[in-house]
């Protein structure tokens, strides 16, 4: 019998995510097309669309993110998820971190804050077209934002994304 130690789990995990982050990265840009078609579609209709001189533009912009691997190994630790996986094989390990809640964000930046509210307001109002690109709403829409680490307040939302697969 071969006894790992939490190290050596935490390790081998985090060899598993290293070789899907890339995937993920994929996924957040799926993602982050998806939010932005939408936006850009609808930004007319919410106060979110300007025209100066030289080009039109938007009150709002995309930053992304997929979780790094150290980040990964302290959300595990911190959690004790770390735990419930190395009870798992390699396979089950993968689907978890697919499935895993925070591994991809999108931040979707207003410019100001009416136009955070025309945001909010306009992915609310617009949540069945989201629902037919894959992304579902695993949380209710709150009204307020909370606090940041940083001080800045942020609408944050719990998603997941399903991936069509054609064939």
């Amino acid at each position: 019998m071969v006894t790992l130690s939490l190290d050596d789990n935490l390790s081998s995990i985090s060899s598993l995510y290293r070789g899907i982050r890339s995937d993920l990265v994929d996924i957040s840009t799926e993602i982050q097309v998806v939010f932005n078609n939408l936006l850009r579609s609808k930004a007319s209709d919410y106060g979110l669309t300007y025209v100066n001189s030289a080009y039109p533009g938007y009150y709002f912009s995309f930053s992304p993110r997929v979780k790094e691997e150290e980040s990964l190994e302290e959300k595990l630790v911190r959690s004790g998820q770390l735990l419930y996986l190395i009870e798992k094989s390699d396979e089950q390990i993968l689907i978890d971190l697919y499935n895993m809640n925070d591994l991809i964000g999108i931040k979707i930046l207003g410019e100001l804050e009416e136009d955070v509210s025309s945001i909010v307001k306009l992915i609310r109002d617009n949540q069945s077209i989201l629902l037919d690109q894959g992304i579902t709403f695993l949380s209710n829409f709150s009204e307020k934002p909370v606090p940041m680490k940083n001080g800045l307040d942020i609408f944050k939302y719990n998603c997941s994304y399903t991936k069509t697969v054609d064939g």
